[in-house]
């Protein structure tokens, strides 16, 4: 399982929980999200909060070309 969480960066305050997935994928995917207003008007950390059991042991969540950016 895979949660990304947005804290706030003086308080670490959870913000948000803009994605949470879990399961099996067929390869590298891309997934986006929008941030809610009140995370913008702040300065904010990003999280990956990844876990897994003992059940299914595979190769495990790759993160690579993480981008913020402002539309």
């Amino acid at each position: 399982m895979v949660s990304v969480v947005i804290l706030d960066a003086e308080t670490e305050e959870i913000l948000e929980e803009p994605y949470e997935a879990s399961g099996a994928t067929n390869g590298w995917e891309v997934q986006s999200f929008r941030l809610k207003p009140d995370s913008l008007a702040r300065k904010i950390i990003v999280e990956f909060w990844l876990s897994t059991d003992d059940f299914n042991l595979q190769e495990g969540w790759f993160i690579d070309d993480v981008k913020v950016v402002a539309e």
